[in-house]
């Protein structure tokens, strides 16, 4: 059964290189040829932001899309709001599979942190 094989199988760590978007972007001269970020992290939104400053300077018009769930970023030591501290000027829609809808930030922000909940930043209206 998977239970057996599961206990008698060995889990094992595998390390990955890492590396920022800012990186990425330059060393395949991509600087100013983002239009879109889908980032599913797990909780670590902060740092791959951090690692795409440049990026969003750059690209201006970019969208991002991005999993936010406050508790889970905050277990990993993270502040869940400092999210917001990447897009100043830009709007921000919840998004799900059957509506994309605006939010106002100074009104919304406390129920962003009920769950789960998918965003995207856009300087653009939708």
């Amino acid at each position: 059964s998977f239970e057996n094989s599961l206990e008698k199988s060995t889990l094992k760590s595998l390390k990955v290189p890492m590396i920022t978007i800012d990186s990425f972007c330059h060393e395949n001269n991509l600087e100013k040829s983002v239009s879109f970020i889908k980032i599913d992290v797990q909780g670590y939104e902060i740092p791959v932001l951090k690692g795409m400053r440049e990026v969003l300077k750059n690209n201006p018009n970019a969208k991002i899309c991005l999993e936010y769930d406050a508790q889970m970023i905050r277990t990993l030591g993270f502040e869940a709001s400092d999210i917001f501290d990447f897009f100043p000027n830009y709007q921000v829609y919840s998004v799900t599979r059957t509506e994309i809808k605006k939010i106002n930030l100074n009104e919304q922000l406390k129920d962003l942190e009920k769950g789960y909940i998918d965003l995207l930043f856009t300087v653009d209206p939708l």
